[in-house]
């Protein structure tokens, strides 16, 4: 048999030893911010997938009044530097209302921690897209084709951030390729 005073010690060493695990000497506030890592080491964000795409799309197509069969294709890219990949999707389905003979629609979404907002629309887009290695307000300029119906002549336009978005490209479409990425975003 444990002698009583002995017996009392050990529990109440248990006692202190399992209090440790189970809570965090930090006031509330700070306690629910996540882990605590080391200075110099980026914390992890969360990552948004194809299905938060899929959801900021078909609440789109619901505000624009959309058909939500809609179909479209999209890649994510990091463009304005902040760990969290855009979206650019291209919609193509149904023709007529994405589609016609100047190209399709693009459209731009901004990544947040909870999900996407819409940050540009263009339309008479045709493929490939290329991410410049230029920037404006940030934010890495987009280039994509054009067969000059929509715009004044056939070739490739830069989109530009000017703070709130991406804006219609105005300007003639004289790109050099030294300009672009090497990666082609969307064939």
């Amino acid at each position: 048999m444990i002698p009583k005073p002995i017996f009392s010690l050990a529990i109440l060493a248990l006692a202190f030893f399992l209090s440790g695990c189970g809570g965090s000497s930090l006031p509330r506030k700070q306690a629910n911010k996540g882990p605590l890592l080391p200075m110099g080491h980026e914390q992890i964000l969360p990552s948004l997938d194809s299905g938060d795409v899929k959801s900021a799309m078909y609440a789109y197509f619901e505000q624009v009044n959309a058909p939500t069969f809609s179909q479209y294709d999209f890649v994510r890219i990091d463009l304005n530097g902040d760990h969290l990949k855009e979206a650019l999707v291209y919609v193509a389905i149904p023709y007529g209302r994405w589609c016609d003979t100047r190209g399709c629609s693009l459209i731009i979404l901004r990544a947040h921690l909870n999900g996407f907002s819409l940050i540009g629309r263009f339309e008479g887009v045709r493929t490939p897209f290329y991410v410049s290695k230029k920037t404006s307000g940030g934010w890495h300029d987009i280039a994509f084709e054009s067969n000059g119906q929509l715009y004044e002549e056939a070739g490739t336009y830069i989109l530009r951030f000017d703070g709130k978005g991406y804006s219609r490209p105005l300007e003639p479409p004289y790109v050099f390729s030294r300009e672009l990425a090497k990666t082609i975003l969307l064939p």
